[in-house]
């Protein structure tokens, strides 16, 4: 499978994530590696499952998820016990299979700069 690499930085006071904000479609066995290019510049990561709104009809027989109960950790490795990466300057992660194409909402933050761009593990 193939490694998909987002580079963390800072430029005019913006955090700058990848080439395209940081968002990531892969599928499961895809590697993703956020690193920064400064060896000083420490950054963390923190990941939420996001649910989609059915597709069925009609929606008034749908419950809403609690979505604070989903997994929210994408990877095949161990979820650190905080849930939260970091800090560090470089972490690598394989995007495992869920069944259902799954979504994701991540933080990446920098002392006080954040950005929240998402993961979608395809099949």
């Amino acid at each position: 499978m193939s490694t998909i690499q987002i580079d963390v930085s800072i430029r005019n006071n913006t955090l700058i994530c990848g080439v395209n904000g940081g968002n990531v479609l892969g599928v499961p066995g895809n590697r993703i590696r956020w690193r920064s290019g400064d060896k000083t510049q420490n950054f963390t990561l923190e990941f939420f499952r996001l649910a989609a709104e059915p597709a069925q009809e009609p929606r008034s027989d749908c419950e809403p998820l609690n979505v604070s109960e989903l997994a929210h950790w994408p990877f095949t490795e161990p979820e650190p016990n905080s849930g939260v990466v970091g800090p560090i300057n470089e972490f690598s992660g394989t995007l495992k299979k869920e069944g259902d194409p799954t979504a994701y909402k991540y933080y990446v933050t920098v002392g006080n700069l954040r950005l929240d761009p998402v993961v979608i593990v395809d099949r």
